[in-house]
């Protein structure tokens, strides 16, 4: 037994520490079972091998940056509801009690500080006395905000490690491994929390048999773009699959202001008229987030994207009109977050019924917030996520200012509520054009601008995919080759010999990213 278990590692543990079958509770399973094994080797003084430790630290530094605020790992792939042994009563999905046994057994303080919560299991399976174990380990939270798991694919941002933190994972790794037995058609799927909670969410797998098994491991189960209604990946029997699709992360850039994600797949490549999706998802500050998807493709089609809510959360379509629609998104009755969704004039946003599976066997009903738009050639769309507690929308402002901006897919003027008096951000949302607004000439997919109370003028910018950007005159960036980031400042508006510019080349994905703390105060930092 020892013998296969050790020799099995190097199959089921990818470099960067992701479990090679892609699905999040199976690797919770994965460390169930090594951990336990290395216990009972311990206890029995029988020699194990290093690379059984070097593997656990490697799957629970994926582990701990899967968990959210509330403790809870997104359910990506399948997830039977299987444990090694249950010792007390948390869903399967909570992970505190496994990241405590980690920290007591692998002396480390960023899974201690994690670990905290039900301490049943932890005391059934260390003793009492691992409960002041794990407490001395407690310091300060992981200074990490960005997890980069290359080989698995898997792409984690984050606002913090308080109990309020706002949380995103993206899956952009292969299908899986072997038959792709317990994988999902999720190319480029996000899982999004805001204010500490899961606010879109994978829907889970509910079943492995008959037709439900199909419907919950769809790609119109998780929360991306749908083409034709055709998958990413087509299923065929229960643990196989006619046609699977493998995304690819092209940049993934972690600076002080700022992190994005880039990526792309070729699923609908074998369509009459083939189609390549793009996603690119910037966080810039605690409660902001946005996501554009960009359809590339010379044909029409029919293409849906869908954020799957939360079970309990209350959805409601507050403003409609062509190109932009406005969704709030509250629990009991009090708004915790909202979305603005934009696309072209054939698009339009419904809120739909569907279904989730937070534990295997059970399901509940959520709502599906899905906007549907026929496209012409190719096609960009947006959506922006605000923590209700950090932001809200000023609606005038941006009826206002989408007259002054040509050359936009979209745009939204933010309020900031949260140590922000008297701020407002532009978020602009490029499709390839020049857009100009006051002075500022820029061409990106996505830019946040800070702009002045009184005049309304910028004072500061976040931009990334930037191929061209200057301020009176003044040229930034110019390139006709890769695209780059760009953050600037200016102290007095109108002014160029004070703008103050940083910019680099979007990075190509490298392991295990550091982030750093974002300002808690504004959503653009001044350099």
């Amino acid at each position: 037994g020892a013998r296969i278990l050790e020799s099995s590692l190097a199959q089921q543990v990818l470099p960067d520490g992701v479990y090679f079958e892609q699905a999040t509770q199976y690797h919770r399973y994965t460390i169930d079972i090594y951990l336990h094994y290395l216990l009972l080797a311990q206890s029995a003084e029988f020699a194990v091998s290093p690379n059984v430790k070097n593997a656990l630290h490697r799957l629970f530094n994926v582990l701990l940056h899967l968990a959210r605020a509330d403790g809870s790992i997104p359910l990506i792939g399948d997830d039977d509801g299987g444990r090694l042994v249950q010792l007390d009563n948390r869903l399967p999905h909570d992970v505190r009690s496994l990241l405590a046994m980690g920290a007591v057994v692998l002396n480390r303080s960023d899974l201690a500080w994690m670990g905290r919560g039900d301490d049943a299991a932890l005391c059934w399976t260390l003793g009492p006395e691992a409960l002041a174990e794990r407490d001395a380990l407690i310091d300060q939270p992981p200074a990490e905000l960005a997890g980069a798991f290359v080989d698995g694919g898997v792409y984690v941002m984050r606002d913090g490690w308080d109990a309020t933190a706002g949380h995103a994972v993206i899956d952009a790794g292969p299908h899986g491994a072997l038959s792709y037995g317990h994988s999902h058609a999720d190319a480029l799927a996000v899982v999004l929390s805001i204010g500490g909670r899961p606010l879109f969410v994978d829907s889970g797998t509910y079943t492995y048999v008959g037709s439900e098994r199909d419907a919950f491991r769809s790609t119109a189960a998780h929360n991306t773009v749908e083409i034709d209604g055709v998958g990413t990946s087509v299923p065929g029997s229960a643990f196989r699959w006619k046609s699977v699709s493998h995304p690819s992360a092209d940049t993934f850039t972690v600076e002080p202001e700022f992190t994005c994600f880039t990526g792309h797949h070729s699923g609908y490549a074998s369509l009459p008229s083939p189609l390549e999706h793009e996603r690119e998802m910037l966080h810039v500050s605690p409660g902001l987030w946005i996501v554009r998807d960009q359809l590339n493709s010379n044909g029409n089609h029919d293409a849906v994207l869908r954020w799957h809510c939360a079970p309990g959360i209350q959805a409601s379509l507050l403003e409609t009109e062509a190109c932009c629609s406005v969704v709030s998104l509250a629990v009991a009755d009090a708004e915790r977050a909202m979305m603005v969704t934009m696309g072209g004039v054939k698009g339009a946003m419904r809120l739909e019924a569907g279904l989730v599976s937070e534990q295997f066997g059970h399901k509940s009903p959520a709502t599906v917030c899905t906007w549907r738009e026929k496209t012409i050639g190719n096609a960009v769309l947006a959506s922006v996520v605000i923590d209700s507690g950090h932001y809200a929308i000023d609606w005038d402002a941006t009826v206002r200012i989408r007259s002054e901006v040509q050359g936009t897919r979209g745009i939204v003027v933010l309020r900031v509520t949260n140590g922000g008096a008297n701020e407002n951000v532009l978020v602009l949302v490029g499709c390839g054009e020049p857009m100009r607004f006051h002075d500022l000439h820029i061409t990106v997919d996505i830019a946040c601008i800070q702009l002045d109370p009184v005049t309304g003028a910028p004072l500061a910018m976040t931009a990334v995919g930037v191929t061209n950007a200057s301020n009176n005159g003044v040229t930034f960036v110019h390139t006709a080759a890769a695209k780059q980031w760009v953050v600037c400042s200016n102290d007095n508006a109108g002014s160029e010999d004070l703008w103050q510019v940083r910019s680099g080349m979007m990075a190509e994905p490298r392991a295990h990213i550091v982030g750093t703390q974002r300002s808690t105060t504004s959503v653009l930092s001044t350099v």
